[in-house]
């Protein structure tokens, strides 16, 4: 017998609240490599197997099978640097704009004290939008160029660097944004319950992330197309919702989508047919909550 922190976990490994959508990549993973390590979202350790890919290793946990880069290397300003370092042109500027400004409409409701913070602010694009909407606005960016760039733009204050580093007033924001960076995150259970802490109770928290347990996961459990070097934590809908819990958010909204049947996005099924089957199990997928994104409202208890 394994002991997990408090719980034990016998010979039926995994566990019962492990997703069967990632039974694959747990027989995948390595049994020679079983040990106790450190799982984030549950905020102990737990029985995890090593789990080889195309991109590198991930520890695969017993219990809900997030997945967790083998090193983390949270210094990644780097990349972001070059990834954000190219010319944009007054065209692709307005039309992102206005595309956010859409999408920021579904915060109308939560509008009270007219405060709205983004994690991952890019070149500025959504708190340009914002800022048109007439929210008072704060961001933060990885790349010190970028924020240097999203700052420059539109006036308001973007903090440079990890968010792990930032320190935010608590019961300030409305609205909190974290679109595309929990996976990039080295304690994302940290990071989230500050977040939930800097919103006013009732305030709202959007977050779009990948979502392991996946068709697309379980069709190739080690050459998935989201296995990459800047992918620290790979979350599951069951170990989202202990970060949830322990954060002190309550899911309003709740939407899965995507499904591909090859490693990279540039890959092309086979024909026509091949199209049809990805486009059939990407709509399944969604209906079923097991598309391989995934996005939440999730609103601060009062």
């Amino acid at each position: 017998m394994i002991q997990a922190g408090p719980k034990a976990v016998d010979g039926t490994v995994p566990g019962p609240d492990f997703p069967w959508t990632l039974r694959p990549a747990w027989r995948a993973s390595d049994p020679a490599t079983r040990s106790l390590r450190w799982c984030d979202a549950l905020d102990r350790q737990t029985v995890q197997q090593k789990l080889t890919t195309f991109a590198g290793d991930y520890w695969v946990c017993g219990e809900t099978g997030l997945l967790t880069r083998d090193n983390l290397t949270p210094d990644i300003s780097d990349f972001y640097d070059e990834w954000w370092n190219r010319p944009i042109s007054d065209a692709e500027r307005a039309k992102e704009i206005q595309k956010h400004k859409i999408e920021l409409a579904r915060f109308a409701p939560y509008r009270q004290t007219g405060r709205l913070f983004e994690v991952g602010s890019g070149m500025g694009f959504v708190l340009m939008a914002a800022k048109e909407l007439g929210w008072a606005i704060e961001g933060n960016e990885l790349s010190p160029k970028a924020a240097e760039a999203a700052s420059r733009a539109t006036g308001a204050v973007v903090h440079p660097g990890p968010i792990e580093n930032v320190t935010l007033p608590r019961d300030t924001f409305d609205v909190v944004i974290c679109d595309n960076v929990f996976e990039h995150l080295s304690t994302p259970r940290r990071v989230l319950t500050g977040l939930a802490d800097a919103l006013r109770p009732g305030g709202v928290l959007y977050m779009h992330t990948l979502n392991a347990q996946s068709f697309s996961l379980r069709k190739c459990p080690k050459d998935w197309l989201y296995f990459r070097p800047t992918h620290f934590h790979i979350p599951t809908i069951v170990s989202l919702r202990h970060c949830f819990e322990a954060a002190k958010l309550k899911p309003l909204f709740m939407r899965t989508h995507g499904f591909r049947m090859r490693r990279f996005e540039r890959d092309k099924t086979q024909g026509k047919w091949g199209s049809f089957v990805e486009k059939m199990v990407s709509n399944l997928a969604g209906l079923c909550r097991r598309g391989h994104r995934i996005e939440f409202l999730l609103q601060r208890e009062a």
